[in-house]
């Protein structure tokens, strides 16, 4: 008799579900934004292209070596993400609002958008993973992009693009990861 995978994995995809469910208010409140506004829509189209080209620089430093020359040994002991910041809704909703508030809105305007980019890409360089390296270039390439948004169309451009991202990048993370690394990355 043969044994039968549990419904929270399809193979094939590299499809696990650690919760669907808890992506519900993330794909709502941008589903909701996208239809309510069209400058977030401009950012939520923009974001497209900006994850999907992070893939294929992701994939050629992979080839290149420079992965594994920026990776650092992590600790398994510590978190990838701070607790308070490892939901969907937080991470994918909140966080891109303050950022984008902060570094677009605050910092862009004196330090222009080239010196708001790199800051923005150096904050990432704190983060406690062995990636953070690599987040580091990915964030400031990104920082240039929600730069330019914001200096067309504001900064709700910007917000609706950054929380994109990050909605699409942890879902990528969380459910097609073994997808992402055999064939984007």
């Amino acid at each position: 008799m043969q044994a039968v995978k549990p419904r929270s994995e399809l193979s094939g995809w590299g499809l696990s579900s650690p919760n669907l469910w808890k992506y519900g208010p993330s794909l709502l409140c941008i589903g909701v934004l996208s239809v309510a506004s069209p400058v977030f829509r401009i950012g939520a189209l923009i974001a497209l292209p900006d994850v999907l080209s992070k893939f294929g620089i992701s994939k050629l430093f992979r080839k290149c070596g420079i992965i594994d020359k920026l990776m650092k040994k992590g600790d398994p002991k510590k978190p990838t993400v701070a607790p308070e910041l490892d939901h969907p809704f937080v991470s994918g909703i909140v966080v891109p609002a303050i950022e984008e508030v902060a570094f677009r809105a605050m910092l862009q305007p004196s330090l222009g958008l080239i010196g708001s980019a790199c800051c923005y890409g150096a904050v990432h360089l704190m983060n406690r993973h062995a990636e953070a390296k690599i987040q580091t270039i990915f964030t400031t390439y990104s920082g240039l992009i929600y730069g330019a948004l914001y200096a067309r169309y504001g900064i709700i451009a910007p917000i609706a693009a950054h929380m994109v991202n990050n909605t699409a990048v942890r879902l990528v993370n969380d459910f097609f990861s073994d997808f992402a690394k055999k064939y984007l990355l």
